[in-house]
């Protein structure tokens, strides 16, 4: 069942998953936390302008962080924490203007966390990093 934005498993079972997931991307959030997903994330959000909330935490996600996220002007929380996402923070986070909630602790990442422009990110709040092998300069 879902109300305001939080779908549980049961949810994914009521609805056939293409269906579904096609429903809530037009409604503007993907909520998929906690649902024994593998593999890699295509880098193919910006298809989905009207996104702005991805909940993808809790899964077994791997691969790079796709930037095509941060290229949606109205996303404003992302939550792809407890995967298995490696590499760096892709370089055009900060353009991500709308963004205020970025979990990304308990990867894989690594690297540098690439700099910001003086206004990117200004309604960022939280921004939750530890647990990976990142560093700031």
């Amino acid at each position: 069942m879902c109300k305001r934005r939080v779908c549980t498993k049961q949810t994914l079972r009521d609805y056939s998953s293409h269906h579904f997931i096609f429903l809530a991307v037009l409604a503007g959030f993907l909520l998929l936390s906690d649902n024994e997903l593998t593999g890699n994330v295509q880098n193919a959000f910006n298809r989905f302008t009207n996104l702005n909330f991805i909940d993808l935490s809790d899964n077994s996600l791997a691969g790079s962080i796709p930037s095509s996220l941060f290229g949606l002007a109205n996303l404003e929380f992302v939550y792809l924490n407890n995967n298995r996402f490696t590499g760096p923070i892709p370089n055009n986070w900060g353009n991500a203007g709308a963004l205020r909630d970025l979990y990304i602790q308990n990867n894989d990442l690594s690297g540098e966390v690439p700099p910001i422009e003086q206004g990117q990110l200004s309604q960022l709040s939280e921004f939750l990093l530890e647990f990976n092998d990142m560093y700031v300069f």
